[in-house]
This record gives structure tokens, sequence and C-alpha cells, in this order.
């Protein structure tokens, strides 16, 4: 991430009042986590770097002739600054979506520098030949590596493991033993085929699917239930998921548990429901670097 609260700020390529605007968002704090596209540049004969901000949901300058052909997505900054580097990664997520907020909290807690990408799902970005050069699953996240020539990895598991095992180079939140490393994996991958699409069948189901279907809305509620008391059956008998320590097994179901009432209805009492599970949740959510990202994805939501 890239700190620009004390960076003298001019606005350039851009109408002055927004550029100004977004500017004093920028140095407020408010948004963050939504720039990109740090390079030197010569202005007015001194040389500068400059800083491109996309919108919340503007996709990243893929290249020079997108950059040209889509000239209102986005607002240039030149900047005078000391010390600012270019962030290791780039990561591409979406904003509502759970799966790239692990991974942001992953980065978070290493203290990784990286940028985020907010892929625009609404005209369709995901689909289109410069992300799918990237990920041909045309989903998010994506985790490009730029100390690392640029490797390119998708699939939210297949991320945080990357991470954790080139970065996490003290163990903080990965395993040494053969045998919970397999039980690492097991719930990486009960997430990714449990949690994940059954929740996201009941959210879909309840609150974007054009016609209401009882019996679809009742049967994903139901398995949101079961993988709720799969995990409780496990987390009353032990504090957190795989080798007695917090490892990137618990910190991946964190992102959908943070919309239970959303898939659930509000009126569902997760610690009356689940005490061992809601317990573990709100361990987890009080990390440094998953506070940071819950509370990002919040002023971002408001902008």
């Amino acid at each position: 991430m890239v700190d620009l609260h004390s960076l003298v700020v001019t606005p350039v390529n851009s109408s002055s009042n927004f550029a100004l605007m977004m500017a004093r968002r920028t140095l407020a704090g408010g948004i963050d986590g939504v720039f990109e596209g740090i390079e030197d540049r010569q202005v007015s004969s001194s040389s500068r770097r400059c800083l491109t901000w996309w919108p919340v949901g503007c996709p990243k300058r893929f290249n020079a002739e997108v950059a040209r052909s889509q000239p209102l997505h986005k607002v240039t900054f030149y900047l005078a600054f000391i010390n600012m580097s270019e962030a290791q990664f780039t990561l591409y997520s979406h904003l509502t979506g759970p799966n790239g907020w692990k991974v942001t909290y992953l980065l978070n807690e290493l203290g990784l520098s990286y940028n985020t990408v907010y892929v625009n799902t609404k005209e369709n970005d995901h689909k289109k030949p410069p992300y799918l050069a990237l990920n041909p699953n045309g989903r998010m996240p994506t985790l490009v590596d730029h100390k690392n020539g640029d490797f390119t990895v998708w699939e939210s598991s297949a991320i945080l493991l990357y991470i954790v095992d080139k970065y996490d180079t003290e163990k903080r939140f990965t395993v040494t033993s053969e045998e919970d490393r397999y039980h690492l994996y097991q719930w990486l991958f009960f997430q990714a085929s449990g949690q994940g699409p059954y929740y996201g069948q009941s959210y879909w189901f309840n609150h974007i699917h054009p016609e209401k279907i009882p019996s679809a809305q009742e049967r994903y509620k139901n398995e949101t239930r079961r993988v709720l008391g799969v995990l409780e059956s496990v987390l009353l008998k032990q504090e957190w998921l795989v080798g007695g320590k917090l490892t990137i097994a618990d910190l991946t179901f964190v992102p959908w548990h943070n919309s239970l009432k959303g898939l659930l209805g509000e009126e569902f009492d997760f610690e009356k429901g689940f005490p061992a599970t809601y317990r573990w949740h709100t361990s987890i959510s009080a990390l440094p670097g998953v506070k940071a990202g819950n509370e990002l994805k919040a002023r971002l939501m408001t902008h």
C-alpha cells in the first residue's frame, strides 16, 4: 500500500475540481487502497513520479491503448514525495466479493506491499482479453508478483499458499510438519469447495436471482448452516483448525462469515447458534491486518 498522507498533489489531465476533491480524500486517508500505475514522467521540465487513481470498480490501465481509449476512467496526480517505492504485488480483486479479501488480510499481516485493482464486473471487464490474459477463468482474485518476474497465480487458496511458501519466512501463518500440511490443504479445499460455493449460492438465490425459488433459498441456507456445523464440531474441541496455531486455514473462512446476516437473515444470531465458531471468527477479525482490510472495505463501500 502507498502512504500518501504527507504528499503534495498536483492534479493533471482531469477536471481540476474533481482532482482536488480526490486529492483531499486521499490525503485524509479515505481511499488509500485504489492507487497504482506509479511511474517516472517528465513534467514541466522537472522529473516527478505520477500515480494514477482508478475510481472503485474501474479496471487497471492494462496498456497504453486501453488508457487512451478510456480517458474518463482515470485521474492522474503528479506527486512530490520522499522515499516512495513500487509495490511488490498487484492484487486483482472485487470490492464486494469475499475471496480477494482473504489475500488482502494475509498481505497486510505479513507487511508485504501491494496495490489493489478492483475489477469492474458490471462492465464485464473480468471477461475481456486483458484480464483473461492474466486469469483465463475470468474470476477474482489474481495476484501478480512483480519481484518474481511478474509471476501470476489465481484462485485464492493457491495465492495464499504461494505467499506463505515464499514470503512467510517465520511460518506465522503456515505449518511445518508434513501431517499438518495435509490438514492445512484439507481445510483450504473444504473452504473452496464447501463454504464458498454454498454461501455464494445462498446469497445468489436470496438477493440476486430474478425469480424467487423457495426450495433453492432453503437448500442453500441449510447448506450454510451445515458448513457452520462442521466448523463448530471441530472448534468446540480446539482453538484453531490446524497445528494448534492460527494459519491461512483459519484466515480463509473470514470474509464469508462477515456476511452471515445477509445469507441467513437479520434474525440470525451467530454467537448463539455457533458459539465456538463465533469466538474463532472474532479472534481472527481482531488481527490488525484483518481489521485494516475490513475497515478499508467499509470505507470504499461508502464512496
